[in-house]
Order: structure tokens, then C-alpha cells, then sequence
């Protein structure tokens, strides 16, 4: 083969290269909010709990076709909303941001999975000042593609941010709650959300069970949390 051959091969390999890259690095992250009736997906509910206040809840998937590691969650909002760290457990951190419209924000650090069948679940405590009741916000995710390469050595595509501005309510009528679709899972690094719904399961009675372990195998059994 001669060098304008190879010359020729190679300006045809680099965009496929490219596009491959392009497909693999894929976040295609979404935003999950509770259920209100009626309600469009842009409109985050707070059911009213404590005087003016309550937690703002929402998830956060993948419709990629592999994992996406989350490594950083961020809630950008203007007074007189206030956002807090439920429990004051430092695992949201309040900091500035360079936006005069939504000059605060509350943030997440660290690593978090998800998939097209696992939700991540987040909750910060929103705190309004009458008469205002809906306030808007900006919710930015940043994401990178998981994926096992020759060797089962891990590897990261580019961090990508998705961006997405929705309005916050405060409502007295019944949240639903999170929709989790049928053969998917729902998990949460937040330890305040993971205290709080082992407790709040506790109330319930016996819960089903099942486990996938390292080796494949498979188990479902039942929980009885009062015990």
C-alpha cells in the first residue's frame, strides 16, 4: 500500500473514530420528579410538610445503553427560596454561582451509577416565603460514560453537563411520589434519604426482596422491617 493510500485510509478512519467515541461518551441523562395529577413534568412539587416548607425530591437516570457515573449534582436558585442540606448532614453544599438570575446553588460531590433501569435519588429542603409559592430553578448534571475495556479495566468518556430549568411549588395536595417503571431499580447515595425510607418502609410491613450477587445468582426472599 502506498503512502497516498494510507494517507487516504486514514482521513476515513479519524471520523469513524470519531463517531464511535461520539456514540460511546453518551450521557443522556434525565431528570425524574414525583408525581402531581394534572401537573407538567417541569414543575417540581413540594408537598407543604413544615409551615411553608417540605422536600423537594427528584431522581436522576440514564437512557444510555450502558452505566454513567454521576459526579456532581447541582440545584441553582434565587431568595426568597431557600434550599438547605436535609439534616444538616453536609452532603449538599451551598456555594455561589456567576448567574444573577440564580445567584445560589446547592451541590453534590462524589460517584453515583445509573442506568437505564436504576434511578438515583436526591431531596433538599425547600423553604418558602409567602405570598411567593413557585420559584424557578436550575438542576445541571454532570455525567460520563462507564464503560469495561479489554482486560476488565474501567474506563470514562468526556464529563458532560446536562442542564435542565424547571419551577418548584409548594402545594398542599397529596405527592405521589417518584414513578418507577417496571424492571427498574431506585437507590440513593444520600444517607438522609436512605435513613429516611428504611424507616418510613418500617411502617409498612413486610417488603419483598431481591438480590443479584457478584456470581450471577439470583435470590428474593421477605423483610419484616418492625422486627
Amino acid at each position: 500500500m502506498d503512502l497516498a493510500s494510507l494517507k487516504l485510509l486514514s482521513s476515513l478512519v479519524s471520523p469513524v473514530k470519531w463517531l464511535y467515541a461520539l456514540c460511546v461518551d453518551q450521557t443522556r441523562i434525565e431528570v425524574v420528579a414525583p408525581c402531581v395529577k394534572g401537573w407538567p413534568n417541569t414543575l417540581l412539587p413540594v408537598e407543604n410538610k413544615q409551615n411553608g416548607g417540605g422536600l423537594l425530591l427528584f431522581a436522576v437516570t440514564s437512557r444510555s445503553r450502558g452505566p454513567v457515573e454521576i459526579t456532581r449534582v447541582e440545584v441553582a436558585y434565587a431568595t426568597p427560596l431557600q434550599l438547605l442540606d436535609p439534616g444538616n448532614r453536609g452532603f449538599f453544599v451551598g456555594s455561589g454561582t456567576l448567574d444573577d438570575e440564580l445567584p445560589f446553588s446547592m451541590s453534590w460531590e462524589g460517584s453515583a451509577v445509573v442506568r437505564s433501569d436504576l434511578l438515583q435519588g436526591f431531596a433538599l429542603t425547600a423553604r418558602f416565603s409567602p405570598p411567593v409559592y413557585e420559584h424557578r430553578v436550575r438542576i445541571s448534571v454532570y455525567a460520563r460514560a462507564r464503560r469495561t475495556t479489554i482486560g476488565s479495566f474501567t474506563a470514562h468518556g468526556r464529563s458532560r453537563v446536562t442542564t435542565s430549568e424547571y419551577r418548584v411549588r409548594l402545594t398542599s395536595e397529596a405527592v405521589l411520589g417518584l414513578t418507577i417503571p417496571p424492571k427498574c431499580g431506585y437507590t440513593t447515595p444520600q444517607p438522609f434519604l436512605i435513613e429516611s425510607e428504611w424507616k418510613g418502609s418500617g411502617t409498612q410491613g413486610p417488603i419483598q426482596v431481591h438480590e443479584r450477587f457478584a456470581d450471577g445468582t439470583v435470590s428474593s426472599h421477605r423483610v419484616d422491617l418492625r422486627k
